[in-house]
């Protein structure tokens, strides 16, 4: 098995699966047993139960529900704008070229959906966006 991985399935440029060697990575579940850390603490702004079995349930905060959908109906936080015909490319350069009042960037950030709307990753959804004009950002 070892040899098959090394010699044809991690091979470096092999259209595979791309080999680095300085790379450390591992699962969620991996980093929340028992093996690396004795304690393990975690945050996701997602709120749900679906965590590694031994980091146990999640302790919810009492209120935050509350508060984010207080904060997601004021209209000086939310504003909607009814699309006809779109297109992800076409979403993220209107996203990208929205001026605000003072002909600053309308948008900083697209948080958590550019790559669910677009089916681009989130690095692609950035950098399209900064390629299509929101100027000064980075």
């Amino acid at each position: 098995i070892q040899y098959l991985l090394d010699k044809c399935v991690l091979v470096p440029n092999a259209g595979t699966i791309d080999v680095n060697p300085s790379q450390l990575s591992a699962s969620g579940q991996e980093l929340a047993g028992p093996q690396l850390f004795g304690l393990r603490l975690g945050f996701s702004g997602t709120p749900n139960d679906l965590l590694p079995k031994p980091m146990g349930h999640c302790a919810y905060a009492d209120g935050d529900d509350g508060r984010i959908l207080a904060a997601l109906s004021l209209t000086d936080v939310v504003s909607m704008n009814e699309l006809g015909s779109w297109s992800p490319e076409g979403l993220l350069q209107d996203i990208a070229t929205a001026k605000g009042a003072g002909g600053e960037p309308k948008y900083h950030a697209l948080i958590d959906t550019g790559a669910l709307i677009t089916g681009m990753s989130n690095r692609e959804v950035a950098e399209s966006l900064l390629r299509e004009g929101l100027q000064g950002l980075e």
